[in-house]
């Protein structure tokens, strides 16, 4: 289904990142994404973290209101001695760059911001240990691509639409990214692989934009579905909330803002209806990424970074924390014949994802 943009958000919204034609987005309208009632549920903006652990023996998940990320604080650092020489490149890279190109990669000239990838390929690593497969969906410049390929070598390539110029010299900058582009002839709603060949997919900030390529989210998470293998995991990382801080100032200011966010009960409802079983599922950041900056140089990194996230969890702030972190598992043999029954998604107005009971 979906061949996912050319370019992946940085930390989900980036100053540079060109402002959406929202015409584009009517046919967004009133569709129907929950292929059953979802028992996912949780109050909403309770700040919450779920792992699958959670689920009771008779079905229905149970949440717990706990401060906890979905690594360790030692697995984090066994992580960042890894990706922080590879880190510190990428950042050296970005700094020195000619100003053409690093206009659009300012995101990547910041060890802070660098480290908060690092966070989530420590979670990819956690998850799927001893994958042969991982594709980096959207992936831009390719710096997940290189993180990744710290922990899972030549498996791991950088699945792009098409690669144009700027892509072309961080790629070359970077070095090492191995790209896929597809066939001119690929239709734009399919993925240029055959049916589950792949272990592992990462979305990093691209889920939220395949509708600019008039591809609906349901249909982007549906081939990821075909392409995996049976048990493959997907990651959604940096997906944007409905009510996040940065992005709630930035409509009011007219700056740039995620025509498309989620709320939680949407976000669940849609992963089972496009076959996936969540396995665990955070909602986190609240600061603009120069404030979590500037706290992490005064603070470290790991004190800055579990500071930002305790302060999302703080009960009424956490109503407006800005990102969703997945981990998602296929369910094999899902039966994509079953009726839409009891959730709607409501794209009524830009920037809303609600989900309203209809039984």
């Amino acid at each position: 289904m979906v061949r996912p943009p050319s370019t992946q958000s940085a930390t989900s919204s980036t100053a540079n990142s060109p402002s959406p034609d929202r015409s584009r987005a009517s046919h967004l309208s009133n569709y129907a994404v929950g292929a059953v009632t979802s028992p996912f549920r949780l109050p909403a903006g309770s700040g919450s973290a779920y792992t699958g652990a959670n689920r009771g023996a008779d079905g229905p998940l149970k949440w717990e209101m706990r401060v906890k990320m979905l690594i360790s604080h030692a697995e984090m650092n066994g992580a960042w001695a890894r990706l922080r020489p590879l880190a510190e490149g990428i950042y050296s890279r970005v700094r020195s760059a000619p100003e053409k190109y690093k206009k659009y990669a300012r995101h990547l000239g910041s060890m802070q911001r660098l480290y908060g990838y690092a966070y989530h390929v420590g979670v990819v690593e956690k998850y799927a240990k001893g994958a042969e497969k991982v594709v980096d969906w959207g992936g831009q410049y390719g710096h997940v691509t290189l993180m990744l390929r710290e922990f899972f070598g030549g498996a791991v390539e950088c699945y792009l639409v098409d690669c144009g110029e700027t892509e072309k010299y961080w790629h070359q900058v970077f070095g090492g990214v191995k790209i896929h582009v597809p066939p001119p002839h690929t239709p734009i709603g399919k993925l240029d692989y055959d049916d589950a060949t792949v272990d592992v997919v990462i979305s990093s900030g691209v889920l939220e934009h395949t509708y600019e390529y008039g591809v609906l989210d349901i249909e982007a998470l549906r081939e990821i579905y075909r392409i995996l293998k049976p048990g493959g995991k997907l990651f959604i990382w940096n997906l944007p909330a409905k009510n996040g801080m940065p992005e709630l100032i930035n409509k009011v200011i007219g700056r740039w803002y995620h025509i498309c966010r989620y709320e939680q009960d949407n976000l669940l409802c849609l992963l089972q209806a496009a076959g996936f079983n969540a396995l665990a599922l955070d909602k986190h950041e609240i600061l603009f990424p120069v404030m979590r900056s500037v706290m992490m140089r005064i603070l470290g990194y790991w004190p800055g970074f579990s500071l930002e996230y305790w302060l999302s969890k703080v009960p009424i702030l956490s109503m407006f924390s800005q990102h969703f972190t997945i981990v998602c598992e296929k369910v094999d043999g899902f039966n994509f014949s079953l009726p839409y029954n009891g959730a709607i998604s409501d794209h009524q107005g830009f920037g809303r994802s609600v989900v309203r009971d209809v039984s």
